[in-house]
């Protein structure tokens, strides 16, 4: 190491001292500062001279030293710039981002000169004989790989400050409550008492807890307590509890639901894997009053219990299965219920889920009066003939027959060109009946078999807005060939969804039509995409918007590709990837064969 470099070194060493040791108005800081500033000067003097006595072929590398030393010090002139004196007289906004800014860039610039210089010097003092440039250039590059290597310690420690996130890569994940339970307790009015009953040093208890940790810091209402079944035999024997392994969700002393888990993870595994889920439907049955959802019957509709006849895609148990796990309780309504004559006075909505048969006049005008008279109304409509303008025109808009094909965005089922009837969307608007699906449309998409489009048609105070639009590459295929036929049919965006409201004098209205029914279907509905809207709008509809959002779940699902994702994976894994392989290979072999050379 040479004089030049102890001198530069413990001239920084002293300054780093007087500064961030000491500082103040010392004078000790004074005296250090002084002594540490006499120690670079004299570094700059011994460089300079040893470029002078160098033969011509060292002087290059004294030269670099040199420069690397200069950079050094033009760091510490960085650094006095970002001192708050220098801000203060700059004034409060434009010295505060010149701080910040000089903050940031001193140390960078002190790593690339002082690690550099370090390994020159090092190299220098290897050669007094002979002077080889070429290992003084390696060692200037290393040093400055080395000082930005670690200058990236900076931007990453900001960000991890900036952005404290936190992951979970455990095989079972129920540590994070999704968006609608989170609502769900923030919006608790009356406490709720949450029991976790399990033995000490409990693995399905571990995994809880923290999940349990995350709600009770989101509202005061909610209090969680573990106990031992064995050991609180009257608190068992109150909420009737035999073993441990189990949540129960209590208000008030008789008002309880429960969870059974076990106390083994083996055996909680696949609870636990949707728990947010199980716990936000007890949550919502204990503290949520039942609500009324009829849906229409009498002109072939969609049904949980269809003929015997009718396809999967009629069928929509699973729906109705949400449903009541959400507290709503499900009914039917024909003309035996008062279709024709009133809807019911306990009707939270009324959902029309794909008639193919048209509704009597009395019966539209029944409905009518139930919107007019602030009504909730849920449309989906059934590909084919057109028969319902009368029921459109409540929610205002008119509905289109011709299916919405695209040939880039569609789900694979017979692998021929009906497939593309089959689409899937994700532009969704920023109303409430869509925010979930809104917030999360880069992993979330709407799938609808068979779709037509909606034109919207307001009036009446009606105010009308489309919530979901096909992707912009469909078009509506009015020659029905599953083809785009120039001149007839165009690519753009279709509005495939709707939302309507009214204020009227006895309440506010609010409708919801969607131009394709296949959408709950059976089949369908297991595309989170598809379930999400389900429950998003029925929400919306029924006043309870304020807890939409995801259900955190970590049960397994079945994965489905468009079009455009299977030839991606096709064309990747049978020619990308070899020839990626192939060009690595090459290459390597040039680069070996120019090594032998």
């Amino acid at each position: 190491m040479s004089g030049s470099l102890v001198f530069y070194l413990v001239g920084m060493a002293l300054l780093f001292v007087a500064e961030r040791l000491v500082g103040g108005e010392h004078t000790s800081r004074f005296v250090l500062v002084v002594a540490a500033l006499g120690l670079l000067v004299a570094t700059i003097v011994l460089r300079a001279g040893a470029i002078k006595r160098a033969d011509p072929k060292r002087k290059g590398a004294e030269k670099t030293a040199l420069l690397l030393t200069g950079v050094g010090l033009a760091s510490l002139a960085l650094y006095a710039l970002s001192l708050p004196a220098v801000a203060t007289a700059l004034g409060a906004e434009a010295g505060g981002r010149l701080t910040s800014v000089l903050t940031a860039i001193w140390p960078i610039v002190w790593l690339a000169g002082s690690l550099p210089l370090i390994l020159v010097d090092w190299a220098l003092g290897q050669m007094p004989a002979m002077t080889q440039p070429r290992r003084v250039r390696h060692a200037t590059q290393m040093g400055l790989c080395i000082a930005f290597a670690v200058s990236l310690a900076f931007p990453l420690n900001y960000l991890a400050n900036r952005h404290s996130n936190t992951y979970d890569l455990r095989q079972i994940r129920t540590t994070a409550p999704g968006e609608a339970t989170r609502a769900l307790v923030e919006a608790l009015a009356e406490p709720v008492e949450i029991y976790l009953f399990f033995p000490p040093a409990n693995d399905v208890h571990q995994e809880l807890r923290p999940y349990f940790e995350a709600l009770e810091r989101l509202s005061e209402m909610l209090e969680v307590q573990t106990v031992d079944q064995a050991v609180a035999l009257e608190l068992s024997r109150r909420l009737q509890v035999s073993s441990n392994g189990t949540v129960i969700l209590a208000r008030g002393p008789n008002d309880t639901e429960r969870i059974n888990l076990g106390s083994t993870l083996e055996g909680a595994r696949g609870q636990l894997r949707r728990f947010d889920e199980l716990f936000q439907n007890r949550l919502l049955q204990l503290t949520r009053t039942e609500s009324t959802i009829y849906f229409t019957v009498g002109h072939e509709e969609m049904h949980w219990s269809p003929m015997e006849d009718e396809p999967p895609t009629r069928q929509i148990s699973t729906a109705k299965r949400v449903l009541e796990q959400l507290n709503f309780k499900v009914s039917e309504l024909g003309v035996g219920e008062g279709l024709g004559r009133a809807i019911p006075d306990d009707a939270a909505a009324v959902v029309i889920a794909g008639p193919k048969q048209p509704f009597l006049p009395e019966e539209i005008a029944s409905l009518r009066e139930y919107a007019d008279a602030g009504g909730r109304i849920l449309l989906l409509l059934e590909p084919g003939e057109e028969r319902h303008a009368e029921l459109t025109s409540i929610l205002g808009v008119r509905f289109h027959t011709d299916l919405i094909h695209s040939d880039r965005h569609h789900l694979i089922r017979t692998r021929t060109k009906a497939d593309r009837a089959i689409i899937g969307t994700n532009r969704f608007s920023s109303h409430p009946s869509v925010g979930t699906l809104s917030r999360h449309s880069s992993r979330l998409m709407l799938i609808a078999d068979g779709a037509g489009w909606l034109e919207t048609t307001p009036g009446d105070g009606l105010r009308v807005s489309a919530t979901i639009r096909s992707m912009p590459d469909s078009w509506a295929d009015v020659i029905p060939n599953h083809e785009l036929d120039a001149g007839t049919e165009e690519r753009r965006t279709w509005e495939i969804g709707a939302a309507a409201s009214r204020d009227t004098d006895t309440g506010s209205f609010r409708g919801a039509v969607l131009a394709n029914s296949n959408a709950i279907s059976d089949p369908i509905i297991g595309n989170q995409g598809n379930l999400q809207w389900l429950v998003d709008t029925l929400r919306w509809l029924t006043d309870d918007e304020a807890v939409a959002g995801l259900v955190e779940t970590e049960e397994d699902i079945r994965i489905q590709h468009t079009r455009e994702q299977d030839v991606m994976w096709f064309y990747g894994t049978i020619f990308a990837v070899p020839l990626l392989v192939l060009v690595g290979g090459v290459v390597h072999v040039k680069r070996r064969r120019k090594r032998s050379a």
